[in-house]
């Protein structure tokens, strides 16, 4: 008898702008494995991985197939497209039609704000697959799941909690999954079509408590993976896909650098196949001094982008205190005596902390500036689940029902002092 066959879908996402900057399902690569572990015959898609034709850009980052679709009502006074991102259809159809009758379908989810996205590919799906169990999990689901089943009604919408030690629960029509080894992103990524780049995780969870963050929330406490096992990850695409960039999906990367970034940084340097190092995700200026910004050059590290938010006494409980303007000199000057360029360097910048203006956050710009590196403005979207969501929910109680109000770009301009001119004058002024 043959084994039952799965069938794992990383969706579409609907945004006014989307490119490929080193994306990657993690969580749907995890749950690759725990299926092969269960005795699954598992196939995978990825929506959001590039077609043959999207442009390349610099380090495997490059464009995603878009289709410009109606801008929903509440988005109306922002003056960009709105469009679906990712692989066409037909691709989706095509594999859809390719591959026999599953005994189960899991798609996932990321942000809130790009669930349209997700009921865009469900419904594919569905057409294809109608009377087939299909499962929507992920982190949109997980922290609103109610507005998720509003959506899809059709399917069950899935939080998997741990039960007992190393099981969790996918489906309520099946028994629950044993982790019967650690879990490896490994047999995801070996079912990449054409992988353009790699991730690497070294660690889960967070040990800072930033109010706009909910990685305590989606990943528990934090904790470090084996070591073996990242390497493992890495070698396999780099030797075996031809990948020589890779990005860092760590929350905390360069927290408790002796026992953890050091040592991997060393096996880095002695892979058989060179690679590049990239860290998007946003590093904590605090922790670096010479010797770490020395390590990090040697290792290959080629963007670098921290995350420092705010310097303002006000807003240090907002972000756990990441970065004061004196640490922020002093870590980038260790960066720049390493060798890395200013252009290397990106720091983020966060607008929309509460009762902050345009005047403070383009402030932190100029400050930033002075140092030579490159300010990175992002713009505040309320996750469920953290606190400063419960803040603004308060005054904005669309939140906790319309998953669309959390898009950055859009809720921005809902805050006192802020509009679209406002946001274009900050965007303009990061560029330099």
């Amino acid at each position: 008898m043959p084994p039952p066959l799965a069938l794992v879908i990383n969706p579409h996402a609907t945004d006014f702008k989307l490119y490929d900057e080193w994306m990657h399902p993690i969580g749907l690569y995890f749950l690759v494995d725990l299926l092969c572990q269960n005795g699954f015959e598992v196939r995978f898609f990825n929506c959001l991985e590039r077609s043959p034709g999207d442009k390349s850009k610099r380090y495997g980052t490059g464009d995603f197939s878009c289709l410009e679709i109606d801008k929903p009502p509440v988005y109306r006074s922002i003056p960009r497209n709105y469009k679906v991102y990712g692989r066409p259809t037909a691709e989706l159809q095509t594999f859809l039609a390719s591959t026999p009758r599953p005994d189960l379908i899991c798609i996932g989810s990321m942000m809130t704000y790009w669930l349209p996205g997700v009921m865009f590919t469900v419904e594919t799906v569905a057409a294809a697959y109608p009377d087939v169990p299909t499962v929507i999990g992920g982190i949109a689901a997980r922290l609103m799941p109610q507005a998720t089943a509003a959506m899809m009604p059709r399917h069950v919408i899935v939080n998997p909690s741990v039960m007992g030690k190393g099981t969790i629960m996918v489906h309520p029509s099946l028994p629950p999954l044993a982790i019967k080894t650690p879990l490896s992103l490994r047999p995801g990524l070996e079912m990449l079509f054409r992988p353009f780049h790699g991730p690497i995780l070294t660690s889960l969870g967070c040990p800072m408590e930033c109010s706009y963050c909910a990685s305590g929330f989606l990943q528990g406490p934090f904790r470090r993976r084996q070591q073996e096992t990242v390497i493992a990850e890495t070698v396999s695409l780099a030797c075996n896909g031809g990948v020589e960039d890779f990005a860092f999906y760590d929350d905390a990367l360069l927290y408790d650098p002796d026992d953890r970034v050091f040592p991997l940084l060393d096996a880095f340097n002695h892979l058989p196949q060179p690679i590049r190092l990239h860290a998007p995700n946003g590093l904590h200026l605090r922790y670096i001094d010479d010797r770490l910004a020395q390590k990090m050059k040697t290792a290959g590290f080629a963007t670098l982008r921290f995350g420092y938010e705010s310097g303002a006494t006000l807003h240090a409980g907002d972000t756990s205190g990441k970065s004061s303007r004196e640490q922020a000199r002093t870590g980038i000057a260790c960066l720049l005596n390493a060798g890395f360029k200013a252009g290397s360097i990106g720091i983020y910048v966060m607008a929309g902390l509460p009762d902050q203006l345009p005047v403070q956050v383009l402030e932190e710009i100029e400050f930033l500036l002075s140092l030579g590196v490159k300010p990175k403005p992002v713009w505040l979207s309320p996750v469920p689940g953290t606190r400063l969501f419960e803040h603004y929910a308060h005054k904005y109680p669309q939140l906790k029902t319309d998953p669309l109000w959390h898009n950055d770009v859009f809720f921005i301009t809902q805050l006192p002092g802020w509009s679209w001119d406002a946001v274009e004058k900050v965007r303009e002024r990061a560029m330099g």
